[in-house]
């Protein structure tokens, strides 16, 4: 075989193996177990060398790229449904994007924790007394109310914990 087509053979199996993994990780939503004390142990779709937990590579990569000097990442998660694209934690603060502008303009929002006044699990109803039924919580900044809707209730209760201790002290 010639180098060329063995050049190509190469870059088309890779191309392959991206796309499955791609495939398989479209399809497999982050979860995370309680452990014995109580706290939440994520297992995101995927985690960086330092142990932060993220869905997509890009929206891991826009927030690496907007960290100030010293700041450090905690983790960023995909969200769905109307206005939110991804959400993301750092130690000083919490960035939204924010695709619920008219004529598709989209806002990445920083908000530090102490500007956040409280947060919120959102649920239709209670099922049957579990505090976290729901994969949706709101975070409270003046007027304003954030909303950000997880696939999954273990997201949102990550997210939600890691501000709650950012806001009343650890």
């Amino acid at each position: 075989m010639s180098e060329p087509t063995a050049q190509l053979e190469n870059a088309f199996e890779s191309t392959l193996d991206s796309t499955a993994e791609s495939a398989a990780e479209s399809t497999v939503d982050g979860t995370a177990e309680s452990t014995v004390d109580g706290t939440v142990e994520n297992t995101a779709k995927h985690t960086t060398p330092d142990g932060v937990p993220f869905d997509r590579h890009s929206q891991l990569e826009q927030i690496q790229s907007g960290l100030v000097e010293g700041e450090r990442l905690v983790a960023v998660y995909d969200a769905h449904g109307i206005g939110t694209g991804f959400i993301g934690l750092t130690d000083r603060r919490v960035i939204i994007q924010d695709k619920s502008f008219v004529g598709e303009k989209t806002a990445v929002t920083s908000v530090p924790y102490p500007r956040i006044s409280s947060v919120s699990v959102l649920s239709n109803k209670s099922f049957a007394g579990q505090y976290f039924s729901s994969g949706t919580i709101g975070i409270h900044v003046g007027a304003l109310t954030y909303e950000v809707e997880f696939r999954g209730s273990e997201k949102a209760q990550h997210v939600h914990n890691v501000i709650l201790n950012r806001i009343v002290g650890s």
